[in-house]
């Protein structure tokens, strides 16, 4: 055993463990400097000149080796209830980990079940557009075969009904017209000469009947026909303008017809 006491620190040290005693240091010897002792002796050191003491009996040294064992027994203690805080701190560390953990595998796994959840219903929802745009294409199709198939027996039922009946008073020409046939018609030339032979033995001359219409005196028509008799009042604004556009139509007229 190796014991050292140093009394000025307030330290005692056995096999090479030490602790400091500050507050509870119980010896009042003031001129004791240090204690050594190794295996069966020891040695005590003074502040003073005093020689130094050698120690042979280990009860010399026991209330110092007390001191030690409690107080390290009791550090011992209080090191034994700090690492079960911090063993309960970690293993409170792990806990919370593990249940964070837990809580991320579970959304992960509502993630992963929303997710499929949706995949299903998009192919659900794609399946029936599938199969409604199929069932459209199969009754389109079925219409188009219906309308050919009437189509088909209307176009037998008319050449049945044509064979069944008999069009005698029918005549059926055929579109490619020769039209050698129409070389023997009537020259449109023709009318124009007997037009001018009949004008010319009518002895009429349309150049004299323009100019007898122009010189013809407009004013005679009011002889014949009075328009103030048609209204009590001669001079009623609706007579005026009446006359008015007679006038104008008269000289209208007399413009129109050209001068030869």
């Amino acid at each position: 055993m190796r014991v050292t006491v140093i009394y000025p620190d307030k330290f005692i040290s056995v096999d090479g463990k030490g602790m400091y005693f500050a507050e509870n240091w119980p010896f009042e010897e003031t001129d004791i400097h240090a204690i050594q002792w190794h295996g069966d002796k020891g040695e005590l050191e003074y502040t003073t000149a005093i020689p130094n003491k050698e120690l042979s009996d280990k009860s010399e040294i026991k209330k110092y080796l007390d001191l030690f064992t409690e107080g390290y027994q009791k550090w011992m203690k209080e090191q034994e209830i700090l690492a079960e805080i911090e063993k309960e701190k970690l293993m409170t560390w792990e806990d919370a980990m593990k249940e964070l953990e837990l809580q991320l595998d579970v959304m992960q796994k509502n993630h992963e079940f929303e997710l499929e959840q949706m995949l299903r219903e998009q192919d659900k929802h794609l399946e029936g557009v599938k199969e409604e745009f199929e069932l459209q294409v199969e009754q389109i199709y079925n219409k188009v075969q219906e309308n050919q198939l009437n189509l088909y027996y209307a176009e037998n039922a008319i050449e049945d009904e044509s064979k069944e009946k008999s069009y005698d008073s029918m005549t059926i020409f055929d579109s490619n017209i020769d039209p050698s046939l129409f070389d023997d018609s009537v020259d449109p030339t023709e009318y124009d000469a007997e037009e001018e032979s009949d004008e010319e033995e009518s002895g009429i001359d349309e150049s004299s009947n323009i100019q007898d219409f122009k010189n013809f005196d407009l004013s005679l028509l009011e002889d014949e026909f009075n328009l103030e008799m048609l209204f009590e009042d001669e001079d009623s604004p609706i007579v005026n303008e009446i006359e008015e556009l007679i006038e104008q139509e008269h000289q209208v007229d007399a413009a129109q017809i050209p001068d030869n």
